[in-house]
């Protein structure tokens, strides 16, 4: 029983330093960083201007509130309401 629990431990490891070593973070540092710019798409897609900030974080596959604004705040610089203003925006001085 214990040898297939052992055997998963050890293909996460491993993963764990491909990850590392070929992208310079962890696994979960990673997968934030993709989730932020699939959020980032979305909140600047007119196909999603009626999308709130919450479902938009579901849709990218975070669990909760915080800590999407942690990791967009972390990769991006501000907050995804402040984004997504400030490229509304820009779009609104274009025309």
């Amino acid at each position: 029983m214990l040898i297939i629990p052992l055997r998963i431990w050890r293909k996460n490891c491993y993963l764990s330093a491909v990850v590392n070593s070929r992208f310079g973070m962890n696994y979960s540092c990673l997968l934030n960083e993709y989730r932020v710019k699939e959020a980032q798409h979305l909140l600047t897609d007119k196909r999603y201007a009626d999308k709130n900030v919450e479902e938009i974080s579901t849709m990218v596959g975070f669990a909760n509130r915080q800590s999407f604004y942690a990791a967009f705040y972390k990769n991006v610089g501000e907050t995804p309401n402040g984004y997504r203003k400030r490229h509304a925006e820009k779009e609104a001085k274009k025309k």
